[in-house]
């Protein structure tokens, strides 16, 4: 009965995760307490051409004080995104919704 009950809330989770990939930003922003735990600034790999793996490109002036419900985003629920913040040549790397509720430590 136990291995059903595991195997039933793994199901709906799988399917609740496909069913939605796109996470609803504000909704998440409400959920945890620093925006900050949803996102990264990351030097662009030399070596790798991520223009594959891009999902945009933005402006910013002020990293530290960034807002993301100012950008057109959505969270992924099991892929980080990458977006290149062209004027200060860095990525800003969008966690996953799965990283997120989920942290490995």
């Amino acid at each position: 009965m136990k291995k059903l009950f595991i195997l039933l809330s793994v199901l709906t989770i799988n399917f609740h995760s496909k069913a939605q990939d796109k996470i609803n930003l504000s909704e998440l922003v409400k959920e945890v307490k620093n925006q900050k735990s949803l996102y990264y600034f990351a030097e662009i790999p030399a070596e790798k051409n991520i223009e594959d793996r891009l999902s945009g490109t933005f402006e910013i002036t002020d990293t530290s004080n960034l807002d993301l419900l100012q950008l057109p985003i959505k969270i992924s629920s099991d892929n980080y995104q990458y977006y290149l913040i062209k004027n200060l040549d860095i990525l800003l790397v969008i966690r996953s919704y799965a990283h997120i509720k989920n942290p490995v430590n």
